[in-house]
């Protein structure tokens, strides 16, 4: 599959798309408390945004401490919306979605690469992690997509082994809701 440019006027299209608008601008649930194989990822409908639980979401940066899991949230918001309304593969969405979660960091003054160097680390130990906590309606498309056959069969084998009270936890304390929306060329982000 061919990735689009970036900077090219179809992507352009898809980020001005109204339908793709409204659906970034509906708040999400963030959720930390399952593990999640690629660091981040979202339920099937779309709704609830799942962080793994162990990623070190406080980073201290040029003397400031950045929340990365807001980063985190608006690459999965993206990259669910262009699937489901541009019905967009995986892979040219999740590409799509990266490049708006490096405008995000670039308009927050953090830089791509020190935040990339930062994330590297907590991806591979993300990936290589046994799954012993999945989120019940956590969207396996991206690992389907991706023919990750070894989480896979970890994600069918842990699918019912969720401790009841973790569930429980996770849907009677709702951690906060999270909007995602453009201005222009800005990504604008409210808690």
């Amino acid at each position: 599959m061919k990735l689009l440019k970036v900077s090219s006027p179809a992507v352009r299209r898809i980020l001005a798309n109204p339908a793709f608008l409204k659906r970034i601008a509906q708040p999400v649930k963030i959720v930390t408390k399952f593990d999640v194989p690629y660091l981040a990822g979202y339920s099937k409908n779309g709704k609830t945004i799942y962080v793994d639980k162990d990623v070190k979401t406080k980073w201290r940066y040029r003397g400031k401490i950045i929340d990365v899991s807001d980063f985190l949230v608006v690459h999965e918001v993206v990259e669910k919306a262009i699937i489901v309304i541009l019905k967009e593969p995986y892979q040219r969405a999740h590409h799509i979605a990266e490049y708006v979660e490096a405008l995000a960091c670039r308009q927050h003054g953090v830089n791509w690469w020190a935040y990339s160097k930062y994330l590297k680390p907590q991806i591979k130990n993300a990936y290589h992690q046994k799954i012993q906590f999945l989120p019940p309606d956590l969207d396996i498309e991206p690992y389907e997509d991706e023919h990750e056959q070894q989480i896979l069969i970890q994600l069918q084998k842990s699918r019912g082994r969720n401790k009841n009270e973790i569930i429980k936890e996770t849907l009677t304390n709702p951690s906060d809701k999270f909007n995602v929306a453009f201005q222009k060329d800005n990504i604008v982000w409210h808690h």
